[in-house]
């Protein structure tokens, strides 16, 4: 976290979603193309218990992300390696930043449902 900490200074907050976006941009992006798709058409009811699972279900596209990052690293540096102890790292990381996002994202969602910012749908 220093790094993050030079970056964009000392709010925690910031420092995580910084640190998220460098650790799992790029296959975050591809995961979030997918679900998109998926969802298209469903129900909030569905969307809200897929949301329960999504950082599970991410944990695969990160680690094809690593395995081609680490082939291609491999290339240059034959030296290398460690690639299972850094998808163990990094799933430890995606259970629990993934599940802090979904708490985040559903207790908002509830409190703008209460507020009457947002109207209850069908089915929730």
């Amino acid at each position: 976290m220093p790094f993050s900490i030079y970056v964009v200074g000392e709010n925690v907050v910031t420092s995580v979603l910084f640190l998220s976006l460098g650790f799992a941009g790029i296959p975050y992006f591809v995961f979030f193309l997918l679900i998109l798709f998926w969802i298209r058409g469903r129900d909030v009811t569905y969307v809200r218990r897929l949301s329960y699972v999504s950082p599970l279900l991410f944990i695969p596209v990160q680690a094809l992300y690593l395995s081609a990052k680490f082939a291609m690293d491999k290339l240059s540096s034959p030296e290398l390696t460690g690639l299972s102890g850094s998808i163990l790292v990094s799933s430890v990381y995606i259970v629990v930043i993934g599940y802090a996002y979904v708490l985040l994202v559903n207790v908002g969602y509830v409190g703008l449902m209460k507020a009457h910012i947002i109207g209850r749908e069908k089915g929730v």
